[in-house]
């Protein structure tokens, strides 16, 4: 067959030339010659398309896995189509672009688990359980809420899909898309800006008069990795007035051996800056 696929290739740049030679002095191009040539053309190119086509239908089953196609992977199937997951997904190549490609989902899962099917499973099982959010510029995926049978169905269904033989088709992606590239400078730009505000905000109300971020502690303790040790929330109740978490606490000071934390009449936006910048601490 590769030798016909050749054969396809070399006919028609033939043909191609001829014709274009022809094209050319047309003078010297017989009426009858060119109909022949063109009956010739056509009875040829579609004996090799019939013959190949035959061919290619011939390796479905074995390419395929037919054989493996077991209920479950029809009721996988069912699912995909119940919630419509083509409309971000492409299997084979097919479908919409908007997430990436699950051809391999299985294989992919597999690597991670450097072979183990059990981890590989319940990794795949737990993403589709409870799918991650949209994070900066990694888009998210919907909860479909699927019930454990459909997630197991749909699982054999990736796994058939993997094992079908597509002669590496669709090719890995080589690059990120250039969209999620400039969406990630701009959110990485975004929060270096708010770092650089945030060191800034610190400065300029004089917590350096107080506090370290990395040498110990100083009339009040080092911020370093502060944003482990405390939530968002508590970290914000306690910029805008500390009282608020000495009451929570009822204990002033909240920890022992430095003095009370005076209100610094912050701003919520001074606020929003800060708490990004101690995380980054």
């Amino acid at each position: 067959m590769e030798f016909l696929s050749w054969l396809s290739a070399i006919a028609g740049i033939l043909f191609l030339v001829i014709f274009i030679y022809w094209a050319i002095d047309v003078d010297r191009a017989r009426m009858q010659t060119l109909k022949n040539a063109f009956i010739g053309g056509v009875i040829l190119f579609s004996a090799l398309f019939l013959i190949l086509s035959i061919h290619s239908l011939m390796l479905v089953p074995a390419r395929s896995g037919e054989e493996k196609l077991t209920p479950q992977v029809v009721n996988g199937k069912k699912v995909w189509h119940k919630y419509v997951c083509i409309d971000c997904h492409t299997l084979l190549g097919n479908g919409a672009y908007y997430g990436p490609d699950l051809t391999k989902t299985w294989d992919r899962f597999l690597k991670r688990a450097e072979g183990d099917e059990g981890i590989a499973r319940a990794s795949l099982f737990t993403f589709l359980k409870n799918p991650p959010p949209s994070i900066g510029y990694r888009r998210g995926m919907p909860n479909f809420h699927l019930s454990d049978q459909e997630i197991n169905d749909l699982i054999e269904f990736f796994r058939w899909i993997d094992q079908i033989d597509t002669n590496n088709w669709p090719p890995p992606p080589s690059k990120p898309l250039i969209a999620e590239v400039a969406v990630k400078e701009k959110v990485e730009k975004k929060a270096a800006a708010e770092q650089k505000e945030g060191e800034r905000i610190f400065k300029a109300k004089g917590c350096v008069a107080c506090h370290t971020v990395g040498k110990g502690r100083l009339v009040g303790p080092d911020l370093k990795g502060v944003s482990k040790k405390y939530s968002r929330d508590f970290m914000e109740k306690w910029l805008k007035n500390p009282d608020i978490i000495y009451a929570e606490g009822k204990r002033k000071p909240l920890n022992e051996g430095f003095p009370p934390m005076p209100p610094q009449n912050l701003t919520h936006e001074e606020i929003e800056h800060l708490i990004h910048y101690l995380e980054t601490l």
